[in-house]
């Protein structure tokens, strides 16, 4: 599991915009946390215990650029979905179901 993290989160609860006056920066937690398509699905729920967080993107190797390329996410739902089968034989490849959408810092929350 890889974390990055930018700088740290300290903004308020209690001070955040309306959804039709937001944006995307206003709410998001810098850093992502990613996992390899190989990992357990365990290491993956893992992290995300640990980190408080909702959700782990899915990276691999670009083969051109050999830089990480973001193709899944993980969710919370994703884990729930999953506890019927076994959390060290199933992947990250294997549960990444929910679709990845990516938007900019500056974009509206109303959408």
């Amino acid at each position: 599991m890889t974390a990055r993290t930018t700088s740290s989160d300290t903004r308020r609860r209690g001070s955040l915009p309306s959804l039709e006056r937001g944006v995307v920066g206003d709410v998001m937690r810098m850093g992502v946390m990613s996992a390899p398509p190989d990992a357990p699905l365990r290491s993956v729920a893992a992290t995300m215990a640990d980190f408080g967080v909702h959700s782990v993107v899915v990276t691999d190797l670009e083969q051109n650029s050999g830089e990480d390329r973001a193709w899944g996410i993980v969710t919370d739902v994703d884990l729930m979905e999953a506890t019927a089968r076994d959390l060290d034989e199933v992947t990250a490849r294997d549960c990444a179901a929910t679709e990845l959408i990516s938007v900019t810092y500056g974009e509206t929350l109303e959408h």
